[in-house]
């Protein structure tokens, strides 16, 4: 059986900033690796700790383990005061039928981070995707930039409006 995982790469974890680099150059995708060396270089790691408590956004990758390798990733942008985040899915080479990061990611952001509105952009082309959002209860805003933009309201006051449109 295949260990399957979800953790929150950590930039300072040399190991998890090498599979990140191995997972895009295999997919041919833009490599989230170089932002991962980037905060490296930036800051030691006990400032990042520090700032990432402090600072009024949060941006983190979520990445999806399989024995060990990722199959795939989710970057988190959340603005803390805002209760909100942005979600992005890298286009694989090879669109995936349940793309097994999606339930994972809305779990951390909607129990961990507690945010009250998430939405995601995506390419028009990645349809598999746009499907399992709408499972998920997103809705399509449309298309901005020729991307698809989903949103999922899910604070108190949108679960008593969604309520009340049910009664």
């Amino acid at each position: 059986m295949q260990a399957k995982k979800v953790e929150v790469i950590n930039p300072y974890n040399n190991k998890q900033v090498e599979q990140m680099n191995d997972f895009c150059l295999h997919q041919g995708i833009d490599n989230a690796a170089g932002e991962l060396l980037a905060i490296q270089k930036r800051q030691r790691e006990e400032d990042y700790q520090k700032n990432s408590l402090v600072s009024p956004v949060l941006c983190q990758y979520l990445a999806f383990f399989e024995d060990d390798k990722i199959q795939d990733y989710c970057k988190v942008q959340m603005e803390k005061d805002m209760k909100r985040c942005f979600l992005s899915f890298p286009d694989l080479i090879k669109e995936q039928e349940k793309r097994e990061i999606v339930p994972f990611a809305l779990s951390y952001v909607l129990a961990d981070l507690k945010v009250e509105e998430v939405f995601v952009k995506m390419k028009q082309c990645n349809r598999k995707t746009s499907h399992i959002l709408e499972k998920y209860g997103f809705e399509s805003l449309g298309v901005e930039e020729q991307e698809n933009v989903y949103m999922l309201a899910c604070g108190e006051d949108k679960k008593k409006e969604r309520n009340r449109s049910y009664s």
